[in-house]
């Protein structure tokens, strides 16, 4: 069986509507794991105690994303932010709407 190799992985932290955390140290494992791009999607980030945006100092495929619609009532502004290393940004920066 030929072994696959995903090009993004995606993970909600915390979840939801289920409310479970991935644990820190399985994201880190993750990380060292795997050369590809980890997003940890952190949008109910407010409600849990951990987050991993300090990690992104460290693992170059990894990008946090979080948005300020849930516990800052702004979904109307569509208002969030990208903490990534630099080539990621600027891949990003490629693909973003004006």
């Amino acid at each position: 069986m030929e072994q696959v190799t995903p090009n993004i992985i995606y993970m909600c932290n915390p979840n939801n509507p289920t409310g479970t955390l991935f644990r820190r140290s399985f994201i880190m494992k993750l990380l060292e794991m795997t050369e590809t791009l980890v997003v940890v999607d952190e949008a109910y980030g407010e409600f849990c105690p951990t987050s991993v945006i300090d990690l992104t100092n460290r693992h170059a495929n990894l990008a946090v994303v979080k948005t300020f619609s849930k516990a800052l009532r702004l979904a109307g502004a569509r208002v969030g932010v990208l903490v990534a290393s630099e080539p990621i940004v600027k891949e990003v920066q490629k693909v973003k709407l004006p």
